[in-house]
C-alpha cells in the first residue's frame, strides 16, 4: 500500500534549534529548513534534489549530479559535479537529517537516509546498468530498462553517447535477469519512477516478437506503467500498422525520434541514417496507429548550412499531423569538449518563433540541453 501524503513540522531542541517542514508523499520525502535550504529524498533514502539559496542540485540514481544557477553576466548555468562533490552533497543532506525525530510517521525513510552509502550504491548501479547514455527530458524519472544495449547505426558524427557500446539485443533470459537486478537495486526508489523507458537507441529496431516479449517481462516486475522509447525514423517506417497497433495496445505511449533537421544536406553531413522523407513517413505511421511522438531537432548548425536548416525543419513540422500528445525538443549542439556551439541559442529562438503554429495544436516545444541529463 502506498504511503499517505503527510505534511508536518518538526521542532528541534537545544542550541541552534530550528523548525523543519517535512512533506512525506507516496514517492518522496522533502525537508525544508528554510526557503533557502531544502532536500528531497526518494523513499529508499537516496538524495534526489537540494537547494542552498543559490543553486539547485539534481542527483541521479548513478550518483552523478548537476548544479544549476543563474549568473548575472552569463545567465543560466549548468555545471556537472565531480563524483566527490556529488558525494559531499549527499553527506551534507544526511547530516541535516540526523537527529530529526519524526516518530513512526516516516521513521523508516529517515533510517534509510542515515544508512545510505553513495559510493557503494554507485558500484551497484554500475553493475546493474553499466551506463545510461541519454534520455529525453520528460523521461528522466522513468524506469530505464535495457532491452537492447547501444546503437545499431552508431555513425552520427555529432553523437557521443553510444561510441563505447557494442550493440546487442538481450535475449529473454538476459533481459529478465537485468530487470530483476534493476528491481533489486531500486527498492522503494521505484515509487518515484512513473513510466518504463525501453532502451537503448532504437527500440523499434528490435524484432517484434522479441520486443513484445521484453514488454511482457517488464510488466511482470513493474505492472501498470506506460512504455516509452527512442526509435530511428527508418525503423518506425518499416513496422507494419498492425505491429505498431500491437505496441500501443500493450502499453506503448510515445516514441522519440532524433530527427535533427528537415534539411537533407545537414542529415547527410552528420551521417544520419534517415532523411526528411523517412521522418515524415515515420511520424505518419506512428500517429495513424494512435502513438504519440517526440521529435528532437538540433540547434547551433547554421554556420554550416545557413538558414536552410531552420526553414526546412519548420517545413517538415508543418507537414506532419502533430497534436496535444506530442513533443518537439530543440537540442543545442554540444561539442566533444562539452560546450555549446556558437549559434545554438540564436538558432533556437528563430526555430521557436517559426514553430508558433504548433502551440495552437497543443504541441509542447521545449529546449533539450543534453548536459543536464543524469539518471
Amino acid at each position: 500500500m502506498a504511503a499517505p501524503t503527510i505534511h508536518f513540522t518538526l521542532r528541534q531542541e537545544g542550541q541552534g534549534a530550528e523548525s523543519v517542514q517535512v512533506d512525506s508523499t507516496p514517492t518522496h520525502l522533502a525537508l525544508m529548513f528554510s526557503e533557502s535550504e531544502t532536500y528531497t529524498f526518494d523513499r529508499a533514502g537516496r538524495l534526489v534534489t537540494a537547494f542552498n539559496g543559490h543553486s539547485h542540485f539534481w542527483r541521479g540514481l548513478s550518483g552523478r549530479a548537476v548544479e544549476k544557477f543563474s549568473d548575472p553576466q552569463k545567465g543560466k548555468q549548468i555545471v556537472p559535479l565531480s563524483l566527490a562533490e556529488a558525494d559531499r552533497l549527499v553527506f551534507a543532506a544526511r547530516q541535516r537529517a540526523t537527529g530529526l525525530d519524526a516518530g513512526r510517521i516516516v521513521a523508516e525513510v529517515f533510517a534509510r537516509i542515515q544508512k545510505y552509502d553513495p559510493v557503494e550504491d554507485r558500484l551497484v548501479f554500475d553493475r546493474t546498468y553499466g551506463k545510461v547514455a541519454i534520455l529525453p527530458p520528460d523521461q528522466y524519472l522513468s524506469l530505464f530498462l535495457q532491452a537492447a544495449v547501444g546503437c545499431a547505426w552508431n555513425r552520427c558524427t555529432f553523437c557521443q553517447f553510444y561510441g563505447d557500446h557494442h550493440y546487442r539485443v538481450r535475449t529473454a533470459a538476459e533481459f529478465r535477469e537485468h530487470v530483476r537486478d534493476v528491481q533489486g537495486f531500486l527498492g522503494d526508489s521505484v515509487l518515484l519512477r512513473r513510466g518504463i523507458f525501453l532502451g537503448d537507441a532504437d527500440i523499434l529496431g528490435v524484432r517484434q516478437a522479441r520486443l513484445l516479449e521484453a514488454m511482457n517481462i517488464a510488466k511482470e516486475f513493474f505492472p501498470g506503467r506506460p512504455f516509452y522509447g527512442f526509435c530511428e525514423a527508418a525503423s518506425a517506417a518499416r513496422k507494419t500498422g498492425r505491429e505498431l497497433e500491437g505496441l500501443r495496445e500493450r502499453g506503448f505511449r510515445r516514441l522519440y525520434i532524433g530527427a535533427e533537421s528537415g534539411h537533407d544536406r545537414l542529415l547527410a553531413h552528420y551521417q544520419k541514417r534517415s532523411r526528411a522523407a523517412n521522418i515524415v513517413a515515420a511520424v505518419n505511421a506512428l500517429k495513424e496507429t494512435g502513438l504519440c511522438v517526440g521529435l528532437i531537432f538540433l540547434t547551433g548548425v547554421e554556420p554550416l548550412f545557413g538558414a536552410a536548416h531552420v526553414c526546412e525543419t519548420i517545413r517538415l513540422l508543418e507537414s506532419v499531423p502533430l497534436d496535444s500528445g506530442d513533443l518537439v525538443y530543440l537540442s543545442p549542439l554540444v561539442s566533444f569538449e562539452g560546450g555549446l556551439e556558437g549559434s545554438a541559442k540564436e538558432e533556437m529562438e528563430r526555430l521557436r518563433r517559426g514553430l508558433g503554429f504548433l502551440k495552437e495544436k497543443g504541441v509542447k516545444v521545449a529546449p533539450y540541453d543534453v548536459r543536464q541529463m543524469i539518471y
